[in-house]
């Protein structure tokens, strides 16, 4: 636990030098575990999951390669627990964190990266394991990451691969998600598409929010469809 904390204590701090300091301290456990020394040393998911979140936080920031510094430690997670070294798989929170490194950065390469996570952890929820199961939260981040981009055709196709627990998600009483969160999806592609100059693409998003239910468009909605109509001349 000790550990733990002084990884904590540099992970917290947001800078990049404290950050690397914490991957470092996690290294050198690393080794000393792997060498047999103690296993007590061995460390669990929540440390793992620390300094991961600590590369998201960064990549926020736009700071370049966090992201990539994340994936490079779940990917060695998931190695040394293939290989039997360690006794610790990744759960849903290292990867939805690390996902999320992804897809807050800026550049295309990271984004793509984030949807094939999403995409394995829900091959993993598919095999059976529930609680791997893609969130409506993690669906809609990567589809606002997509619209930031500037990639309106990316966005559709990754909304459209997850559209059956996207209306699911919106439908059930029970989840975590309701009809207007569905429709500030809607709205965001709305707005990709009038700040991409294809306001009748962004109609048919404004329909889909006035057919549905709890989904009524706000004023917003229809100035940034004419604004972009407007440009278009």
């Amino acid at each position: 636990y000790t550990f733990t904390s002084l990884i904590d204590a540099y992970a917290q701090t947001n800078e990049w030098e404290s950050v690397y300091e914490a991957e470092r301290i996690l290294n050198r456990l690393l080794e000393q575990y792997l060498e047999g020394e103690q296993d007590q040393l061995e460390p669990n998911v929540a440390t793992w999951t620390i300094v991961i979140s600590a590369w998201m936080r960064l990549s926020k920031k736009n700071r370049k390669g966090a992201a990539k510094r994340a994936g490079n430690l779940l990917r060695r997670m998931e190695d040394l627990y293939s290989n039997g070294k360690l006794s610790f798989k990744p759960d849903a929170i290292t990867y939805v964190t690390c996902m999320n490194a992804y897809a807050f950065s800026k550049y295309k390469d990271d984004i793509e990266e984030a949807e094939k996570l999403l995409d394995e952890m829900n091959e993993l929820y598919l095999d059976g394991d529930d609680s791997m199961k893609p969130s409506f939260r993690s669906i809609k981040i990567l589809t606002e990451a997509w619209i930031r981009a500037g990639a309106m055709d990316r966005a559709e196709q990754f909304l459209e691969k997850y559209d059956e627990i996207l209306y699911e998600s919106s439908s059930d009483d029970d989840n975590e998600i309701g009809s207007n969160e569905l429709g500030e999806v809607y709205q965001a592609l709305l707005i990709g598409y009038c700040q991409n100059g294809d306001p009748r693409r962004a109609r048919v998003y404004l329909d889909l929010m006035i057919e549905g239910e709890d989904m009524e468009p706000d004023n917003s909605c229809y100035e940034r469809i004419l604004e972009a109509y407007v440009k278009q001349g």
